[in-house]
Formats: C-alpha cells, sequence, structure tokens
C-alpha cells in the first residue's frame, strides 16, 4: 500500500521508523508514573516557627496550578483554603503560613495537566 503523504513509504516503514525511533530516544514511550508527595521541608517532626512560616511540598511530578490547593482543616466550620506559590517548574507548592502558636492539619491536593490526582493530609506544629 503507498502512500500519498510521503511516496515511496508504506506502513510497514513507518511502524520501524517509529520504532527505531523509540529505541533511540527520538519518541519516549508513555510514562505512567503518578503523581506523589516526594517530601514536605520542613518535616512534620519539625516545629514551625512564628517569624519562619513558610511550608513547601515537593512532587515528583508537574501539576496543574489550577486545580491544585491546600487547606486549613479545623475542628469546626469548613476547611480554610490557603494561598499558594508554585513553583517555577511546576514541581513545588510553597504556602506561608500565618497561623498563631498551636497545633495544625493541612490538607493538600493535587493534581496533573493529564488529570492525575493525589491528596494527603500534614499535622504541623507551630511554636513561638
Amino acid at each position: 500500500m503507498r502512500s500519498y503523504i510521503l511516496p515511496g513509504y508504506n506502513k510497514i516503514t513507518g511502524i520501524l521508523v517509529f520504532l527505531v525511533g523509540i529505541g533511540l530516544g527520538v519518541f519516549p514511550p508513555y510514562s505512567a508514573r503518578a503523581i506523589e508527595l516526594v517530601k514536605v521541608v520542613p518535616t512534620s517532626q519539625v516545629p514551625l516557627s512564628l517569624h519562619h512560616p513558610i511550608l513547601t511540598f515537593y512532587f515528583n511530578e508537574k501539576f496543574n496550578p489550577f486545580k491544585s490547593r491546600v487547606e486549613l482543616i479545623e475542628a469546626k466550620g469548613p476547611p480554610q483554603l490557603l494561598t499558594m506559590v508554585p513553583s517555577d517548574d511546576y514541581k513545588a507548592l510553597r504556602t506561608k503560613l500565618q497561623l498563631p502558636v498551636g497545633h495544625y492539619s493541612l490538607r493538600w491536593h493535587v493534581q496533573t495537566w493529564e488529570e492525575e490526582k493525589a491528596n494527603g493530609v500534614y499535622s504541623l506544629i507551630i511554636v513561638p
């Protein structure tokens, strides 16, 4: 069967070119890695200071900043949405906490551009 787009190439030739391209790394195969939380700085065992209340979540994949969020979970009332700033490579999420001294829980939710989702809860302590 002849190709009308590129004369002289047929379906078998196209498949061979594609397979060679994958082997050389020109066309990388689809990666089915799910987005995961890699680390949080500072860790939950380290109390956060009132004078430096910045918390950073690091992920293994790029996330969609328009569909990602961090919420403060309170004992009563609805969760409070916190302001967040994504990194330039969209793999880190930074939030500056303006909370009094105490114990808190934050719920994070991220979503990639491919609609993969991940979420979790992070507990922290703020000290004077």
